[in-house]
Parts: structure tokens; sequence; C-alpha cells
């Protein structure tokens, strides 16, 4: 096996996965030229000098934190939902969330929940007999439940131009 390292670093493949992600999931693309680009461009902006950038994100959504479980103790969770979404959409999305139940959150949550619920081994088909997939109609209409989820992956959400990791400066 450390022979072939390289013929066995791949993932099983999921078709349904890559229909819904429209490709974009670095968790979902087989190993090569283009998981190695995308591996490339994550690692860049986890450097220890870029992330050391991130830390008024990180106080100030530290502080609101803080304060919301000083002001409702009994709310401490929604509290730790939305300092880990506001972190989550500010680092990857460039937007500050104003609040968990914010479009953009929802969005966001919605396309996990869903492409976690169709990654199940064995609930479609198409992964055992992948000639299936050119099959027409190619995919059946479920899948494409995603609708505005997708436009996670080809944008940011609501109004943003496209996922940047440039935007460092401006945090």
């Amino acid at each position: 096996m450390e022979k072939e390292g390289a013929f066995l670093a791949d993932r099983p493949r999921n078709i349904p996965g890559e229909t819904m992600s429209g490709g974009m999931r670095l968790l979902l693309t087989p190993a090569g030229e283009r998981c190695k680009k995308m591996r490339r461009a994550l690692h860049a902006y986890l450097q220890p000098k870029i992330v050391a950038t991130y830390k008024t994100v990180f106080m100030g959504r530290a502080k609101q934190h803080i304060l919301g479980i000083l002001s409702k103790p009994e709310r401490h969770q929604d509290y730790a939902r939305y300092y880990a979404a506001s972190i989550v959409m500010a680092l990857a999305y460039g937007t500050m969330p104003e609040r968990y139940d914010d479009p953009d959150v929802v969005s966001v949550n919605t396309c996990l929940r869903r492409l976690g619920e169709n990654l199940v081994p064995g609930k479609w088909k198409v992964n055992t007999f992948p000639f299936l997939r050119s099959v027409s109609p190619p995919l059946p209409k479920t899948l494409h439940v995603m609708g505005p989820g997708l436009k996670i992956h080809s944008g940011l959400p609501q109004g943003a131009s496209r996922v940047s990791c440039r935007r460092t400066d401006s945090l």
C-alpha cells in the first residue's frame, strides 16, 4: 500500500454530493490536480501570518458572545451557535450576520443539512451504478433541492460578488 499511496489516496466518489455542490466542495473533490489547487488556495489563508489578521473578527464576535450570555444565560446555546456562524460567515464569505436567523446563515445551514442528508451511503443508486448518471433524466429532481444553496458555491450569499479570501484587509 505504501508504494501505491497515490492511487489509494482518493475517497469514494459521491455523485449526488458532487451534483448538489456543483463540484465546489473540497470534501467531495477526487484526488488530482483540482483537489491540489483547492487545498493550496485554502491553506494559503490558514497560514499563521494571515490568521493573525483575523484577530479583530474573533475578538469582536467573542465580546458579543460573552455579552449575550451575560444578558440571557438561559440562551447560551443560541449564542454559541451564533458565534460559530458569525465566525464562519465572516471568514468564508466576508459578511457579518446580525443574528443567527440571518438569511445568509439560514441558507448555509440549509445547504449543509441537505447535503449531509444526501451523502448517506446507499441512499442513491447512482453511487452503486455510476452509469445511471448519464441516463436521462441525469439525476432525480430531488437532488436539485439545493436551489439557492448552490449560490453559496458560485458566489456569496445575498448580493456579495464572489467568495474571496483576499478580504483580510477589510476585516
